[in-house]
Parts: structure tokens; C-alpha cells; sequence
């Protein structure tokens, strides 16, 4: 299974894993010329029809828990009923888990979305896993 991890490290921190990717584009820019680094990542896995699995780490501290699962309840309630028009989403707040905000240990996969990539070749470039990453720092990167 194919997920992307998001969570606290002091500031937030990601990882995304493919098992059957066919590209990927990374590009480190900073169009404002100030020194701050932005980051655009995309990619493609290649996936058969099913289905995404959301997993959210409840927060540790049990006020922040509380009020999470009050906006959750909130947040289903207020969809309930809704025809499930093309605008219908479901937004929730969730504290980042890292040292600063709760003084433990963060929580590297606090948020997790899994999908099941496809096991066919077909389609792709390559053998599947291995795919040719673009790699931009704001202008096309070198081949090698």
C-alpha cells in the first residue's frame, strides 16, 4: 500500500511513497528572491479503481482531543443530508504534534493517506518503483 505521511518534527514534515510510479516532477524555487525556499512536489501511481484510506492521530493532549472530535461531529452533521454536490468537503483543524506544541515526541505519521497501487506494468515507463524523477531548483534539471 501506497500512503503519504504528514506530521511534527519541529515544523512539519512529509514523506510519499509510490509503488508503481510513472513520474514525479520536485521543484525548489523562490520567486520572491527572499531566501525562503518553496517546494512543489507532484507524481503519478499508477492505481487500480478503490478506494483512499484517511487515518488521523487523534491528538495527545485530551483538551485538543475533545475539541477535534467536537469539530468532526460538527463537521459530519453539518454534511449530513447535503446531496454530495461537487463543493461538498469535509475541512477539519488538527494541532500539529511536534516538541514545541506538546513537548513530547512528535508524531511523524499523524495524518496518513493509504491507496492500494496497481500491480500492472502497463502504462508506465520503466520498471515500476524505479521511475525517471525530474528534479527542478527553479530551472530544468541536469540529466545524468
Amino acid at each position: 500500500m501506497s500512503p503519504i505521511m504528514v506530521g511534527g518534527d519541529d515544523s512539519v514534515k512529509w514523506a510519499v511513497d509510490g509503488d508503481n510510479v510513472r513520474e514525479t516532477e520536485s521543484r525548489i524555487f523562490d520567486p520572491e528572491k527572499s531566501g525562503r525556499k518553496r517546494l512543489r512536489h507532484a507524481g503519478i501511481d499508477e492505481t487500480d479503481p478503490g478506494n483512499f484510506t484517511v487515518v488521523i492521530r487523534l491528538p495527545k493532549n485530551s483538551g485538543e482531543r475533545k475539541a477535534f472530535l467536537k469539530l468532526l461531529t460538527a463537521e459530519t452533521k453539518r454534511l449530513t443530508g447535503q446531496d454530495g454536490g461537487k463543493d461538498a468537503a469535509l475541512t477539519l483543524e488538527l494541532p500539529i504534534e511536534d516538541r514545541r506544541h506538546n513537548g513530547s515526541a512528535p508524531t511523524s505519521d499523524q495524518i496518513r493517506v493509504n491507496w492500494k497501487s496497481s500491480t500492472s506494468t502497463s502504462g508506465t515507463t520503466g520498471t515500476p518503483g524505479t521511475p525517471k524523477p525530474t528534479v527542478k531548483t527553479g530551472r530544468p534539471a541536469r540529466s545524468s
